[in-house]
């Protein structure tokens, strides 16, 4: 299960419109989008460095458009040295994350962890889109 261990204190609305400046796009025919980790680097660390405090070893933002959109379940491999963070950016209440044979909804503004070597998926059945924003430091950052 994803782990809720805290909430965004500032505007998420903001953190959203900067999604605008990668132009994402979404891919068919099963409707999700990772950025680009560098391109989300660039907008994003001077944003959210404060709150992340640590050394960023990657980060992108993870798009599952609404009306079915999926993320298949898969397990990360190359990730067992990072501690992966999600920043929920938008939401709905038809949007649903598994991790680990669980299945929760994620509140927006929340910050939550996971093991990302365990398999994960995502479904979206809303009418709005779902964005997280992930980010992956090394395991003893703060």
């Amino acid at each position: 299960m994803y782990q809720k261990i805290g909430t965004y204190p500032g505007d998420l609305a903001s953190l959203v419109e900067a999604m605008h400046r990668l132009h994402p796009k979404p891919t068919l025919p099963l409707g999700y989008l990772t950025t680009d980790a560098e391109a989300t680097l660039q907008i994003y660390r001077p944003l959210l460095q404060d709150f992340f405090p640590g050394e960023w070893i990657k980060c992108f933002l993870s798009i599952v458009w609404p009306n079915g959109g999926t993320i298949m379940a898969h397990a990360d491999m190359d990730v067992a040295d990072h501690d992966r963070r999600h920043l929920v950016l938008k939401t709905n209440s038809d949007s649903w994350s598994m991790h680990d044979g669980g299945v929760q909804q994620l509140d927006a503004g929340g910050v939550y962890t996971m093991d990302a070597t365990k398999i994960h998926a995502a479904m979206n059945w809303g009418t709005d889109v779902r964005v997280h924003f992930v980010v992956d430091r090394r395991k003893n950052a703060q």
